[in-house]
């Protein structure tokens, strides 16, 4: 399993666990601090997209012709 692989799914483990503790629990700072991954998470999506958008054509000759900036 590649290392990127690896860490995606302990960050993904975390937010399991940490709803799990918040359900269990009703800890609102658990929940609090969800919130907060999920903006941060939403703010970088455009990011996100973007590079995704543009690491699939660059190996074509439509690259020039279709990249988001």
């Amino acid at each position: 399993m590649k290392r990127q692989n690896c860490i995606l799914l302990l960050m993904l483990s975390r937010y399991i666990l940490r709803w799990d503790y918040y359900k269990r629990t009703d800890d609102e700072r658990k929940l609090k601090l969800l919130l907060n991954y999920n903006s941060v998470d939403a703010r970088n999506l455009e990011t996100l997209m973007v590079m995704a958008y543009n690491m699939k054509p660059k190996n074509t000759p439509f690259y020039e012709t279709y990249k988001i900036i």
